[in-house]
């Protein structure tokens, strides 16, 4: 999983965007680590914000990393993991 701030020209959409980044990273990928298949999930998700970013927000996408190592969630920004219905 990674998480992004992407700043980007109001003119284009937002899948031609995270599908422009997605190709240059599998070209490199591919180029790189030639035996390792690169598998991306359906889809995307994106949440709009301010030009002046919260400092929570910006902490929380420079500190994804750690929390994932960790397995710690930030409430103000994650949903907790999914649990089907017993």
């Amino acid at each position: 999983m990674s998480t992004s701030m992407l700043r980007w020209e109001e003119t284009r959409a937002l899948s031609t965007v995270i599908g422009r980044i997605k190709g240059a990273v599998s070209h490199s990928w591919n180029r790189i680590f030639q035996d390792t298949l690169l598998v991306w999930q359906d889809g995307f998700w994106a949440e709009s914000c301010a030009p002046d970013v919260p400092p929570s927000l910006l902490d929380y996408v420079l500190r994804q990393r750690d929390r994932h190592a960790t397995g710690a969630l930030d409430a103000a920004w994650e949903l907790p993991p999914w649990k089907a219905p017993s």
